[in-house]
């Protein structure tokens, strides 16, 4: 046996005896585990219902290429180590536990790496609650703390963690976004409750209802920009899993803010069926049966398919209805988008007539500003026409009116 400043190595002969509850896991529950375990080994860290006494690692004697940590989590402050398998000595709430990391290569014709983590009660006692427990913590002091977590869809597994991906802060302030001033000062009041629920240990559920290019994303992009670092952010966006699943996910996090880009594909589960399990949940979920601290931002374009379930009074605690940018705000949106004089002096008043008669988005005019700089790239003589040209191509392309109302708008 060979002894080292970090650990343990022990060879073959001294390996541990198999646990009484093993379970092959995703690479990056691996990793967050055994780092938590770690953490607490080297008084990093502390729980108090569980104490990491002692640590061993065996050597791998096998010539296989094992997975090195992903380029996502390299800068995650997870610790790296070359065993092929690691054993914890615990003791949870009084019991004595082994806990050992094991990576497993199948040799095929392709090398199968299987991450398995198994837990030994030493006294008998039961080990799955135990494995339960340790993945709360683990996550819950992981690198994705305070982090903004997007939940992708997947029809191949059930678990969360198989297909999360962390995202930067998007680059977007308040003050970028062409809102109502009241409008602001309840969201300026949503960010600092955001910010200060150690304080105020309030939560808040919005709703924000509009056509597609209202602004809605961009406002939702603005809150969560200014509240990273201090709260972590789930974001979904359609989903394949079930809201319990999610709500508990942002449960280990205390607090979170959940973000639901799109509410509307609950009216097509309500038309499928009246017991729809997961519409049960998200409404349990807004009548505060959750007791974790869960703050909660969702979007529809229409929250007439809502109404009757999700946003009936004390739901959502504030409903913000979104409309088309005003016209006093053209201007400043243009100069947003491009400090080019020449396009810039293109929107003269007959210009911004036609965006207010045709009630035009401010996505529609954030895109065509793009299409315009393009053009001046490739052509810098192009002109007046030009605009008018690509106004009605462009026009056409993102609106299909009938005689009242707009039926289709394709927008952000």
């Amino acid at each position: 046996m060979e002894t080292t400043n970090e650990f343990t190595l022990v060879t073959g002969a001294d390996r541990l005896t198999p646990s009484s509850y093993a379970n092959v896991v995703d690479y990056f529950s691996f990793l967050m585990i055994r780092d938590y375990l770690y953490k607490l080994y080297k008084k990093e860290i502390y729980d108090e219902s569980l104490v990491a006494e002692k640590m061993l690692g065996v050597k791998n004697n096998a010539d296989h290429f094992i997975k090195s940590i992903s380029p996502e989590f390299e800068n995650a402050g997870i610790a790296s180590f070359k065993e092929q398998f690691i054993y914890f000595f615990v003791n949870y709430n009084g019991c004595e536990y082994i806990i050992s990391f094991v990576i497993n290569i199948e040799v095929r014709i392709d090398e199968l790496v299987l991450y398995i983590v198994g837990i030994e009660g030493i006294n008998g006692k039961s080990s799955y609650q135990l494995f339960s427990e340790l993945k709360k913590a683990a996550i819950k002091n992981s690198s994705l703390k305070n982090q903004i977590i997007e939940i992708k869809d997947s029809k191949f597994t059930s678990d969360l963690l198989n297909n999360i991906e962390v995202h930067p802060a998007p680059d977007i302030k308040l003050d970028h976004l062409f809102i109502s001033k009241k409008v602001i000062a309840h969201i300026e009041r949503l960010i600092f409750e955001l910010n200060n629920y150690k304080f105020g240990k309030k939560t808040f559920k919005y709703l924000f209802n509009g056509k597609p290019g209202t602004g809605k994303t961009q406002l939702i992009s603005a809150i969560v920009s200014a509240v990273y670092g201090k709260i972590t952010t789930v974001v979904v966006k359609g989903t394949e899993y079930k809201f319990k699943d999610i709500f508990d996910f942002c449960s280990i996090f205390s607090p979170s803010l959940l973000v639901i880009d799109d509410l509307d594909f609950i009216a097509e589960e309500r038309k499928t069926s009246n017991s729809n399990r997961n519409l049960i949940d998200l409404l349990h979920a807004l009548d505060g049966m959750y007791s974790s601290p869960i703050f909660f931002l969702a979007a529809t374009n229409d929250k007439n398919l809502v109404d009757s379930a999700a946003s009936r009074p004390g739901r959502f605690d504030m409903i913000f209805d979104f409309t088309s940018i005003e016209k006093a705000n053209y201007m400043s949106l243009i100069k947003r988008e491009t400090v080019e004089p020449q396009i810039i002096e293109m929107f003269d008043e007959n210009v911004l007539r036609f965006f207010e008669e045709k009630n035009v988005s401010g996505a529609f005019i954030v895109n065509l500003i793009k299409q315009l700089i393009s053009m001046k790239e490739v052509n810098e003589e192009f002109g007046q026409q030009d605009l008018f040209e690509l106004l009605s191509l462009t026009y056409d392309g993102f609106y299909d009116f009938n005689d009242k109302a707009l039926k289709k708008v394709i927008g952000f």
